[in-house]
């Protein structure tokens, strides 16, 4: 869902396909809309932050995308250009 240049949504608002926030009901992050995983908390299956280790993010659990550093495939942020 992180697909927007500004907000990193696919609909320019904040995240999910609602606009509100990170989760699929607008609030904030899974199906919960709690955090953003699956367990209610905050982030990952492990409810602590947003990587699968339960840090922050990505697969290292530093950052939101794939480097270990901030949200897109450059580190930069969470969207596809490094903007916002």
């Amino acid at each position: 869902m992180y697909q927007d240049v500004a907000t990193g949504d696919i609909d320019g608002s904040y995240e999910d396909i609602s606009g509100i926030v990170e989760g699929i009901d607008g609030l904030c992050g899974d199906i919960s809309g709690i955090g953003r995983d699956i367990n209610g908390s905050y982030g990952d299956i492990s409810g602590i932050v947003e990587g699968i280790d339960g840090l922050c993010g990505d697969i290292n659990g530093i950052g939101r995308d794939i480097n270990g550093l901030c949200g897109d495939i450059t580190g930069i942020v969470r969207d596809i250009d490094g903007s916002g």
